[in-house]
């Protein structure tokens, strides 16, 4: 044996004991974590654990009526600048909360997220706003409409908004989500294509799926996100049962042109199984009809339901 074939074997057995004692040490400490919360009760759904959860208390008046706004995936609270000044003006109490991960520098803590993670910023701002009001409204765009979906599966909601909900995707969009649903596809290819680039869809000028060339160029978007994030809204996606939401009433608005999710396909979906909800068409849009050129008209019809 010649010294460099010693040296690699020592190297290599090196590395390999140290590879066997972390994850011996990992093993360790998760099992000492777990028996530390052995006795909390644990919501599953949420990652969480029912005496973990923000305690909120607003005194004794509360407000009539307050909106919890949830935003899309990719994107940020600046997808709710036209309606929270409107909400302003109506005097409407609201909240929109910056989902994990988003609204950051960089895609660090974004690469780590999980869909629980989302669901329990959705939860918890519900239940805060409802510490401070008789009844809560939701408006979800996007993937924030799957969340505000999922809370009215778990709070009753006064009015559900669901702007261009991503409940379903589009057939280009669906052949991504079988793969990443496949077995062990699912673990390879996240680790092959750690990062994924946002499409520019057909007529588009930035992968925003907004028909208006200045709004796309506003937007305040990631144009380049962790494929993790992405299996994350699928996961998300597959956790809605809208034959399980409560609220009063259920409105679906999306652009004509949206090319990103397939409300067509929802909106049949809810007919086949008698689930009441009135549809608006905005008709000179794309899938941030929010943002797009109609985004007034589109707010106007939002704050007329929350008004009512």
């Amino acid at each position: 044996m010649t010294p460099l074939d010693l040296t690699v074997r020592v190297v290599f057995s090196l590395s390999l004991g140290a590879l066997g004692l972390r994850h011996l040490i990992r093993f360790v400490r998760s099992r000492k974590t777990r028996r530390g919360l052995r006795v909390s009760t644990p919501i599953e759904d949420l990652g969480t654990f029912e005496e973990a959860l923000p305690r909120f208390h607003a005194g004794p008046s509360k407000q009539p009526h307050a909106v919890l706004l949830l935003h899309g995936y990719s994107a940020s609270t600046d997808e709710f600048t036209t309606l929270t000044q409107a909400l302003r003006q109506a005097g409407i109490p609201h909240h929109a909360p910056m989902l994990t991960g988003f609204g950051l520098a960089d895609c660090k803590l974004l690469s780590q997220t999980r869909h629980t993670d989302w669901l329990r910023d959705a939860v918890l701002a519900y239940d805060l706003l409802k510490s401070l009001a008789e009844e809560v409204s939701i408006v979800g765009h996007s993937t924030g409409a799957s969340l505000a979906a999922y809370v009215a599966q778990h709070r009753r909601v006064k009015h559900l908004v669901l702007s261009g909900p991503n409940l379903i995707p589009s057939a280009e969009d669906l052949k991504y989500k079988t793969l990443l649903r496949t077995p062990v596809l699912a673990t390879l290819l996240p680790w092959l294509i750690p990062f994924f680039s946002k499409p520019v869809r057909p007529g588009r000028t930035a992968p925003t799926d907004t028909l208006d060339p200045e709004a796309a160029a506003r937007c305040c978007h990631y144009e380049a996100l962790p494929t993790s994030s992405l299996i994350a809204s699928y996961d998300l996606q597959d956790l809605v049962d809208l034959s399980a939401v409560r609220y009063e009433t259920l409105t679906i608005l999306h652009g004509e042109h949206d090319v990103t999710v397939d409300v067509r396909a929802l909106l049949e979906q809810l007919e086949r199984a008698s689930i009441d909800h009135q549809e608006i068409l905005i008709p000179n849009s794309g899938h941030n009809i929010l943002e797009d050129y109609e985004k007034d008209a589109a707010t106007a019809r939002i704050l007329r339901i929350l008004e009512s």
